[in-house]
């Protein structure tokens, strides 16, 4: 302390903070610093005598930052806020293109049931989604990615952001393109799968399929004004639409199956179905879709698989075995008479299988490119000298080689994509709203339980605590 002059007071000096009084923390991302200290907000002085340093220690070197965490800190302590865990710094984080997409100028593909507005009553007979278009329609505009947008860490080093996906949008059967907008080019039902778009051409059936119309395979969409009878095959790359029932025979759709009365299964009689199956009742089927299965009165005694959910929530599950990988909601499961009745979901049935045709597929593709490239590298540096004959041969062999390389791309990011997006559609809950009675074996995940006693609902099948648990459950009121 300097000497005072005569009459002077000596002047005390300020105690000041020791550095460890103030506690910096950086996030594992770099996005933001907090302060943790022990000192009291009226000392904001020596906080901030001490901050700058600390800051430039941990590498925040720039100026600005350090003006910016002395006013985050100034701020705070005048509101008296505790300076425990005290963001001071914010990086800009990196906001990632949005991918290319498809918009829609029609609720073509809307999910979900039309509701009564008096009851809050759900019918399962009227879907919300309105697929049927006429010629010159306009169906979608094509959005292309957006670039990325680079973010800034606390320390100011740039992060960069990923760029939206392109997707390859190819137009099908019945569809024109005219720039980036997709028209009908036929009067039909709009299919969109596998980046096809697609309007189907509708065959309508006026009568039964059966002895007289035989067996039926067409390429698009199928209208059976009465019923599909036992014995028949019926196919349509489309969606299959029936009027009536569906007794003993087999189906594949390559769209939805709505039938508006049964489905009664026969032994060795399939239904594949790439979208959804809607029926008033299933009963001894075995049925395989992509989509939701929904049974309005109920499933019996049917082995049903399916890559969206089961929805019986005003019927029952009784008997058999049925699996969903986006969860199963039934009014009752099993019966008083305490049939056995297997109820699963979290499982993706088709998984396996999808993953072992991408690789098939991509194995074929791979070794067909290797010969086409081998047809086509000895005259890469002549080919301007081919002859007219052997230049078109030539340049056929690079749009298929063209065309392998697109495929083979496409292949390769289904088999990155398709296991995460199975396990982010996964629902691990089976929910019972009526009665859940004893002898049903539920598989949540990968956990199974057998149930052995009665329940009253609305109760929820989950996992909790590692164990299968059957608890109870309150319903939302359908607005």
């Amino acid at each position: 302390m300097e000497p005072t002059a005569p009459g002077e007071t000596p002047t005390q000096e300020k105690e000041q903070a020791p550095a460890d009084s103030v506690q910096l923390r950086v996030s594992r991302d770099k996005m933001v610093v907090t302060l943790s200290s022990p000192l009291p907000s009226d000392r904001h002085e020596e906080l901030e005598s001490i901050l700058v340093p600390e800051l430039k220690r941990i590498g925040v070197l720039e100026e600005t930052a350090h003006r910016q965490a002395l006013d985050a800190l100034r701020e705070a302590t005048e509101k008296g806020e505790a300076l425990t865990d005290l963001p001071i710094l914010k990086g800009t984080p990196p906001i990632p293109g949005a991918d290319a997409k498809l918009s829609w100028t029609g609720d073509f593909f809307a999910k979900g049931f039309v509701i009564d507005q008096e009851t809050g009553a759900i019918d399962f007979r009227e879907r919300l989604a309105e697929d049927t278009v006429q010629k010159g329609d306009h169906l979608a505009d094509y959005q292309p990615p957006t670039v990325g947008k680079d973010g800034i860490t606390v320390f100011g080093q740039r992060v960069s952001a990923a760029n939206g996906q392109a997707i390859k949008i190819k137009a099908g059967t019945g569809v024109r393109v005219e720039g980036d907008k997709y028209f009908a080019d036929a009067d039909g039902r709009i299919r969109f799968a596998n980046d096809v778009l697609t309007v189907d051409h509708v065959l309508a059936i006026e009568g039964s399929v059966g002895l007289e119309t035989g067996n039926i395979n067409h390429p698009g969409a199928l209208v059976v004004k009465q019923n599909i009878e036992a014995e028949t095959k019926v196919e349509a790359t489309g969606s299959i639409e029936v009027a009536g029932y569906v007794e003993g025979a087999e189906i594949i759709a390559g769209g939805d199956l709505i039938v508006k009365g049964g489905i009664i299964g026969e032994p060795g009689r399939k239904i594949r179905a790439k979208g959804e199956v809607h029926a008033r009742f299933l009963k001894n089927a075995d049925i395989e879709a992509h989509g939701d299965v929904v049974a309005i009165n109920g499933i019996e005694q049917c082995t049903v698989k399916t890559r969206g959910a089961i929805l019986v929530p005003q019927g029952r599950i009784v008997g058999g075995k049925v699996s969903a990988l986006m969860g199963i909601d039934a009014g009752d499961i099993g019966s008083e008479a305490c049939v056995k009745t297997i109820v699963a979901t979290g499982e993706d049935y088709l998984l396996s299988q999808l993953l072992e045709e991408c690789h098939a597929e991509l194995s074929t593709l791979k070794k067909n490119l290797a010969k086409v490239e081998a047809a086509i590298a000895p005259h890469i540096k002549d080919e301007d000298a081919l002859s007219p004959g052997a230049r078109k041969k030539y340049d056929l062999l690079k749009k298929q080689a063209l065309e392998m390389y697109r495929r083979i791309d496409s292949l390769e990011t289904d088999l990155e994509t398709l296991p995460e997006e199975s396990r982010t559609k996964a629902k691990y809950e089976i929910l019972v709203r009526k009665r859940l009675f004893p002898a049903t074996s539920a598989t949540i995940g990968r956990v199974t339980k057998l149930i052995n006693e009665e329940a009253a609902g609305p109760v929820a099948i989950a996992i909790m605590r590692g164990d299968v648990r059957v608890v109870t459950k309150t319903l939302r009121k359908a607005k």
